[in-house]
Parts: structure tokens; C-alpha cells; sequence
């Protein structure tokens, strides 16, 4: 999809509204049709509609992100840099801070929205704090999660 020049022409024109479409569908489908699996027999309708709405809202949202990444992320800088060589340590660190945040959290007394906003905001700082304190700054370790030695800087 992306290998066409047009479709790529039309996400980079497009993008912001592909992402308000997508998060405004998500938000509706979430509000209408909140646990449409625990109802013992939904309409073939609602199926359809809740389906076709989530489907066409993740869609909107993965176009939107396209465009907004190709815009923003395609510049070389600090943060680029950074993110670059930590994506790997921190796919591999991820999963098991969300666990372990999640272990915690869903044994609070407060709703799922607020569970979720909590285990998301706490894994992301945490995994950043573990990759940046354990794994970025030791030389020995670097290997371990696919990142090259550290340089070290001469005059």
C-alpha cells in the first residue's frame, strides 16, 4: 500500500482526519456498544454495525498514525536517535513491566478505564526508567538486548 506514490500522497494530505475519524468511531463504538458480547443474543445487526465500526475506527487510526509518523518522524534529531535505539530493549522490556504493573493494578477497587490509564501511563515511564538506568548506560548489557557497545568518547 504504501510502495503507491498516490495512497502515500493521500495518507500525508489526510492523516489528521483519518486519526479524528478513527478515535471518534472508537469512542462511539465504546459508548454504544460497551459489552455487546455479554448480551445473550445480539441482533445480527448490532454484530455487524459494532464490527464494521471498530474495524473502520482502527483502520482510520493506523492511517492517521502512518501520516502522522511520516511527518513527524522523518526528521534525524535527539529524540529520533534515542527512540531508534531503544525500541528493541524496550520490546523486550514491556511485556514484563505491564505484567507486573497489571498484577498489581487490577486488584484496585477503581473502574477499567482508569485500570487501563494507569497500567499504560506506569508501564511506559517504568520501562523507559529500566531501559534508560539498566540497559542504555551499561556496556555489558547492551549486547544483551541487540544494541552495539557504548562508544566511548575520546578527545
Amino acid at each position: 500500500m504504501v510502495a503507491d506514490d498516490r495512497v502515500t500522497a493521500a495518507i500525508d494530505r489526510q492523516w489528521w482526519w483519518a486519526l479524528l475519524l478513527g478515535i471518534a468511531a472508537m469512542a462511539l463504538r465504546a459508548e454504544l456498544w460497551p459489552g455487546l458480547e455479554d448480551y445473550p443474543d445480539p441482533s445480527w445487526q448490532d454484530t455487524v454495525v459494532n464490527t464494521l465500526g471498530y474495524q473502520v475506527g482502527l483502520w482510520m487510526v493506523i492511517v492517521g498514525l502512518m501520516g502522522l509518523f511520516h511527518r513527524y518522524a522523518d526528521r534525524k534529531g535527539g529524540a529520533y536517535t534515542y527512540a531508534t535505539e531503544a525500541a528493541y530493549p524496550f520490546y523486550i522490556l514491556h511485556q514484563t513491566v505491564i505484567v507486573l504493573v497489571a498484577y498489581v493494578v487490577v486488584q484496585w477497587g477503581v473502574g477499567i478505564p482508569v485500570k487501563f490509564t494507569l497500567i499504560a501511563a506506569t508501564s511506559f515511564a517504568l520501562t523507559v526508567a529500566v531501559y534508560e538506568v539498566a540497559v542504555r548506560r551499561w556496556t555489558v548489557v547492551r549486547p544483551l538486548f541487540g544494541m552495539k557497545p557504548k562508544r566511548r568518547h575520546t578527545m
